[in-house]
């Protein structure tokens, strides 16, 4: 139905609004720092990061 489509259509919205912000600030820092440098030389970078893919790619299932 129609409100099918629009809860839909919202829940796509408000995870753009959360993506959007998060991948430009990556773009930046990637820009800025060497993320590779930073990964591999802290366990806790590396994780976060990962948790971070892993979240993003689990979210647009």
């Amino acid at each position: 139905t129609e409100l099918d489509e629009a809860e839909k259509l919202y829940q796509k919205v408000g995870v753009m609004l959360i993506v959007l912000p998060v991948l430009s600030s990556l773009v930046v820092k990637l820009g800025r720092v060497n993320l590779l440098d930073q990964l591999f030389s802290r366990i806790d970078v590396f994780i976060y990061y990962l948790s971070f893919c892993v979240s993003l790619l689990l979210m647009n299932k």
